[in-house]
């Protein structure tokens, strides 16, 4: 199965309401081809009325007894398969599954399956625990859930054929749009910005430094772009583009900034030496 999770921090009524309406609808939970009876799973909520569980899930984060700006609000997660005859009471037991072991404190949430495309279920947590302290873990404890709920359905559902490597650090790749790909799949025509990534990495692959890679990106007309005097990414027209959005990997990147580093630091000592003759003279 593939697990994705999206983090909300807009701390008003009107936005948890607009994702409670978003995954409790009526018409995504139908399933038009197969005839399965819509899901809907909950823990720690009173009855299965929207209106009730966004004021329960408003008034319990607004009581936390943690408080910063940036502190997430609700998490949006996703539990998808690639098994489209995928039953309904296996649905059920996974998502009940996932909604107990998800954090290590008991937390207010609820999970409803959508039929369009391939099953998926979305879940909906709020940010605090039910005795209002944070609920935050990092993302190795996220993998390590993700493990252990793979592990569980491998072992209760072996015919299921949604199996991902969780263990694995996820590859860079460059996101491509609908159309996009669409172009590429039917017209065998690769966008600009696929271009953009194959030349960024055949140059970054031959650098050794940041200033090396900067230097050769303008050589090839490439327009790079800085955060905090470091470089960060690519212009393309109005666009940006991060390194690793484009393909670059992190620890490649690693390298380059610390030979950089090592390269500043014999340049202030070169620099410092030349000083100090002059003195001399």
């Amino acid at each position: 199965m593939i697990v994705k999770s999206i983090s909300h921090k807009t701390a008003k009524k009107s936005a948890i309401a607009r994702l409670v309406h978003y995954i409790y609808d009526d018409v995504k939970m139908l399933d038009t081809l197969q005839e399965r009876k819509p899901l809907i799973v909950k823990q720690f909520l009173p009855t299965y009325n929207k209106e009730v569980w966004t004021d329960t899930l408003y008034d319990n984060f607004r009581k936390k007894t943690y408080n910063h700006k940036k502190c997430t609000v609700v998490r949006h997660e996703i539990m998808s398969f690639k098994d489209t005859h995928i039953s309904r009471e296996t649905l059920q037991i996974l998502s009940r599954y996932y909604l107990k072991n998800r954090f290590e404190k008991p937390v207010r949430g609820f999970g409803v399956v959508h039929y369009s495309e391939s099953p998926h279920v979305h879940f909906l947590f709020l940010g605090a625990a039910i005795d209002y302290s944070s609920t935050r873990i990092d993302r190795k404890s996220f993998r390590e859930f993700k493990i252990k709920l793979q592990h569980y359905q491998m072992k209760h559902f072996p015919e299921l054929k949604s199996i991902v490597d969780h263990r694995s650090k996820r590859g860079l790749h460059l996101k491509l749009s609908q159309k996009e790909q669409h172009m590429k799949k039917n017209r065998s025509v690769v966008s600009k910005k696929e271009l953009l990534s194959e030349k960024v990495k055949a140059i970054a692959s031959s650098c050794k430094s940041l200033n090396e890679l900067t230097e050769k990106l303008e050589a090839a007309s490439i327009v790079p772009y800085y955060r905090y005097k470091k470089l960060a990414g690519i212009l393309m027209g109005n666009q940006k583009f991060r390194l690793t959005t484009l393909g670059v990997g992190k620890e490649h990147l690693k390298n380059l900034t610390l030979e950089q580093e090592r390269l500043n630091a014999l340049k202030k000592i070169v620099k410092r030496k030349s000083r100090t003759r002059g003195l001399e003279r």
